[in-house]
């Protein structure tokens, strides 16, 4: 081995804590970025989105559902779940919201009938809800690939992918120096 490699791997070996120690920090901070961006999120998931179901809910079982007559409200699989549509998928997949639902009435001997069914307009309270449930929705899910990157889960899943690779590193960084002490002699 030449002088220039066995003076590389020693430096290489002093500069190992150092080493070490930023990736510890650059972890650290992650660690402190996904708390804070998991505590948004659960602010919104929780505070906007929680807030405006439950208070659709109401609506639509305590006045909407007597107002139409019905028997029941139906709810449909995506009624008020946090979740990101995929319009390119087979089929389309449609994002979470508080418009999957209807009145139905009850007819005997027949399949349940929708008496009513969400109108933009018919509402507007509700209207307001629907709005901000779908923007609170929209801000937690936006994966990073669909023209923006303010998605909060995208955004703690690709903090906790670069945390995991920073771990990584850290690990082979503080594993070189028993290996590289052997050849720097």
């Amino acid at each position: 081995m030449s002088i220039a490699q066995t003076n590389k791997l020693t430096q290489m070996i002093k500069e190992a804590p150092d080493q070490s120690a930023a990736l510890s920090n650059a972890v650290e901070s992650i660690d402190e970025e996904v708390a804070d961006l998991s505590k948004q999120q659960s602010a919104i998931t929780g505070g906007v989105c929680g807030t405006t179901k439950a208070n659709a809910i109401d609506l639509l079982e305590n006045t909407i559902l007597d107002l139409f007559l019905g028997d029941y409200v139906y709810y449909g699989p995506t009624f008020g779940i946090i979740s990101y549509g995929d319009a390119t998928a087979l089929p389309p997949e449609l994002p979470g919201n508080l418009i999957d639902w209807a009145i139905m009435k009850e007819v005997p001997l027949l399949p349940d009938v929708p008496v009513y069914v969400y109108h933009a307009g018919d509402f507007p309270q509700l209207d307001i809800w629907v709005a901000d449930y779908s923007f609170g929705n929209d801000y937690v899910t936006r994966p990073l690939t669909e023209g923006a990157t303010y998605g909060l889960s995208a955004n703690i899943s690709t903090l906790n992918t670069g945390k995991s690779l920073l771990e990584a590193n850290k690990a082979k960084v503080e594993g070189s120096v028993d290996v590289f002490k052997k050849y720097a002699t």
